[in-house]
């Protein structure tokens, strides 16, 4: 990192920040680095600079995957409808995948704070929209419901083998159901009040 001066964040106003990772099994690595009020994102194949006052909305959300449940990930949109995205997930396989909770709390927290320096207006939003986090509440609640009566209902009638594996699915599907309730709730925030429930822990 290369430093030019103090800025009012504490950072130098030209100081580099880099996040690399493998976005998705398949695919090379993507390194976002935050130069000044430029987001530059380096694909190996081509180099793409985002200027940080043209970023109109970031979403941070808790994005569950099938081999890990701490999956999280920053959307950007700017004013031109262009999106973008990044994660705390580096996939190495297709089963294979590491964390980099603090690397990506650390840069996001970073990129709010110069995208809000460089556009007050930028709007951030914790969690799903509204219509896809109601909808993912209902299916939730209304799956596992319909699995506990099954499980009941099974066991009544002398399934009970049956009944038990129902069980055995019941509860991580709740715990999960839970958790994309909990953490994906719909909320602005601010540089300074970021909802813990959408950064890994």
């Amino acid at each position: 990192m290369t430093q030019h001066g103090m800025t009012n964040h504490g950072m130098t106003q030209h100081e580099e920040w880099n996040y690399r990772h493998r976005p998705r099994p398949f695919g090379g690595e993507v390194c976002f680095r935050l130069d000044g009020e430029t987001l530059v994102i380096d694909t190996g194949r081509k180099v793409e600079n985002w200027a940080l006052r043209d970023i109109a909305v970031i979403r941070l959300t808790y994005e569950p995957k099938s081999v890990v449940w701490q999956g999280f990930r920053l959307k950007m949109t700017d004013k031109a409808g262009r999106n973008l995205s990044l994660t705390n997930l580096n996939w190495k396989s297709y089963v294979h995948v590491d964390r980099q909770d603090a690397d990506y709390v650390r840069f996001v927290g970073d990129l709010i704070t110069r995208t809000e320096a460089a556009n007050p207006r930028v709007v951030c939003i914790a969690g799903k929209t509204a219509p896809v986090y109601y909808a993912t509440v209902l299916l939730g609640a209304s799956t596992t419901l319909l699995m506990s009566v099954m499980a009941v209902l099974a066991a009544l009638k002398g399934a009970v083998a049956y009944g038990a594996l129902a069980g055995l699915f019941i509860l991580p599907f709740a715990q999960m159901s839970w958790s994309l309730s909990r953490r994906n709730r719909p909320e602005f925030f601010s540089k300074d009040d970021i909802p813990a429930r959408v950064l890994p822990e």
